[in-house]
């Protein structure tokens, strides 16, 4: 995650072998709702979440968003600095509540 849009600004990463796999964990504090890109970096899907805990507004991304201001959550709210979760599947399948790139 980065602060700023086009990977920009301070950036919060997520090592998958330091984290649970498959579960919903909260961004941290200083990382909750600054998100302006995000980029997956993985083979894997990995979730975001406006909420934590999380309810029905989360999105799934296979590659990289330049700019979060372009993308909405499933109720239409934009998604521009409002992650508070990730979940780092171990699979390239699965449920998502939408689709980003």
């Amino acid at each position: 995650m980065y602060t700023l849009s086009n990977y920009m600004g301070v950036q919060y990463s997520y090592d998958y072998n330091s984290n649970a796999h498959d579960t919903w964990l909260f961004v941290g504090r200083n990382q909750n709702d600054v998100a302006q890109s995000i980029d997956n970096n993985r083979a894997f899907i990995t979730a975001v979440a406006k909420n934590s805990p999380v309810n029905a507004q989360w999105a799934c991304s296979t590659g990289a968003v330049s700019d979060l201001s372009n993308f909405s959550w499933p109720n239409g709210t934009s998604a521009d600095q409002s992650i508070s979760a990730f979940l780092m599947r171990s699979s390239a399948t699965g449920v998502c509540g939408e689709d980003w790139p």
